[in-house]
């Protein structure tokens, strides 16, 4: 006998699930977070967190103030301290005479909010009734603007292309913070001419940071401008996601129909983004570079075969199939394709469940992103510049490129000193960056000890498997 039947399947009853153990119930639940509409999914997920990116791409400008410090014949010192938000290197000679006025100290009080649950809805207005416009992730952190008379709503600032957002008082941890302003007055009696070298190094908050790596045999788009917006999409009522400065450069990948904006390589973080052709400079013709194209059409679809197996007494079935389905439901900012995706289950083999996407139509990148621990299940990663790894020949014969990557693995603890094993792979479309195929195997091994035996992670022979495959789409995927 093997320890596991040291233990009644209690997890079946959990979830109201007669047929499916809580471990399938658990592993298909974590595949499916992204940005949650319902509790529970059939998809697995092992950090149970859609790490959603609520927080805004905020521009800033830059400001170095060098610390002075300036000493009068009374022995009276005083010194100016710095604000840093850039790498700065200046060289200053200061000649300072007469009266300074010196700012420091009246206390303002400055609220953050930090969500403490594991998501948050963001609304439109305090209360339930106002529509979700974000969904954030435990972290996530905001400035408190206001709250209404009850005080369990906090006017937050800012999710990315709303101005004025609510979030509940009870999902969320409050901070204050005291600035201190007043104002003093040093007079120099004498006239004090002088030199310092001031190196400071700081950094640029709430944008994105930018990379150079520049392609020579491409165009280059330079700003010309004081400073840039670089945006999700083609046009201005798309959101900001970084700031660059003049003289920054970047590698022209593609342009919009009217050659009036311009679709650049890259953010630190490889997205690729879009900048005014207005506000730089372009070396290389521009007749080279081709008309971005969307990615998935308005009406997009596509279904997937899901197929699960078990070898383990654990299991209340075998074996069990389903579909899982994505379709384009409208379009967020001009930008973003809201997707909505299904998983349904052959003869009640478990339960169905909904989940709701936001994909960037040009970049096809989630706009809710999930955190890089959890690579199995990533369904759009965004289009992939990389050459093809393998071919995958769909339902309908349709040959795909795609980047296959992997094994990867991942262990979770369980109880009675169970832990469960998965180790798979996963294969993406290279134009779109939608997930292809998924297939991990998932093993059950035991520590702890049984009939008088001391065991090591031991392996009985309880696993399972879970395969998933595209079956057709109105997508255009990548072909020779």
């Amino acid at each position: 006998m093997s320890p596991h039947y040291l233990s009644a399947p209690v997890h079946l009853r959990l979830l109201g699930l007669a047929r499916i153990p809580l471990f399938l119930i658990l592993l298909f639940t974590l595949i499916g977070w992204a940005n949650p509409v319902s509790a529970g999914s059939l998809l697995p997920s092992p950090t149970n967190q859609g790490p959603i990116n609520a927080s805004p791409a905020v521009s800033a400008t830059v400001t170095v103030t060098p610390t002075v410090t300036v000493t009068a014949t009374t022995g009276v010192s005083q010194t100016t301290p710095s604000a840093l938000t850039e790498t700065t290197a200046l060289t200053k000679t200061i000649a300072l005479t007469g009266t300074i006025g010196v700012t420091t100290g009246a206390a303002v009080v400055s609220r953050t909010a930090t969500i403490v649950t594991n998501g948050g809805y963001i609304r439109s207005g305090p209360g339930v009734n106002n529509s979700v416009v974000a969904v954030g992730a435990r972290g996530d952190t905001f400035t408190v603007i206001d709250q209404d008379q009850s005080g369990n709503w906090l006017q937050i600032c800012c999710v990315e292309g709303s101005r004025e957002t609510w979030i509940g008082a009870g999902i969320v941890k409050v901070t204050e913070a005291k600035v201190v302003t007043s104002t003093g007055v040093l007079t120099a009696t004498s006239v004090l001419t002088g030199t310092s070298v001031l190196t400071q190094t700081g950094v640029l908050t709430n944008t994105v940071a930018l990379t150079t790596t520049l392609d020579a045999s491409s165009p280059i788009a330079t700003i010309s401008t004081n400073r840039g917006n670089i945006r999700s999409g083609p046009g201005t009522n798309n959101p900001i996601v970084a700031v660059g400065a003049r003289g920054d450069s970047f590698t022209i990948v593609a342009q919009d129909e009217a050659g009036a904006w311009l679709q650049v390589c890259c953010l630190e973080d490889g997205r690729r983004a879009w900048i005014a052709e207005s506000i730089v400079a372009v070396r290389g013709d521009l007749a080279d570079i081709p008309v971005a194209k969307a990615l998935f059409p308005a009406d997009f679809r596509a279904t997937w075969r899901v197929d699960y197996t078990c070898d383990s007494d654990r299991c209340a079935v075998p074996a069990c199939s389903g579909t899982m389905s994505a379709a384009g439901r409208q379009f967020v900012r001009t930008t973003y394709l809201e997707i909505d995706r299904r998983v349904e289950w052959a003869e009640g083999c478990g339960d169905d469940s909904y989940w709701l996407h936001q994909v960037d139509n040009f970049s096809g990148n989630e706009r809710y992103p999930r955190t890089a621990d959890s690579p199995l299940f990533h369904f759009w990663i965004g289009a992939l510049s990389a050459a093809a790894t393998e071919r995958v020949t769909l339902a309908d014969g349709q040959s795909v490129a795609v980047i296959c990557a992997g094994p990867y693995t991942q262990e979770t603890a369980e109880d009675d000193g169970w832990t469960s094993v998965y180790t798979g792979n996963t294969c993406h479309d290279l134009r779109t960056g939608m997930i292809v195929t998924m297939h991990y195997d998932k093993k059950w091994l035991f520590s702890g000890e049984f009939e008088g035996k001391t065991y090591s992670r031991e392996f009985f022979g309880d696993r399972e498997s879970y395969q998933l495959t595209l079956s057709e789409t109105n997508a255009e995927l990548a072909g020779e």
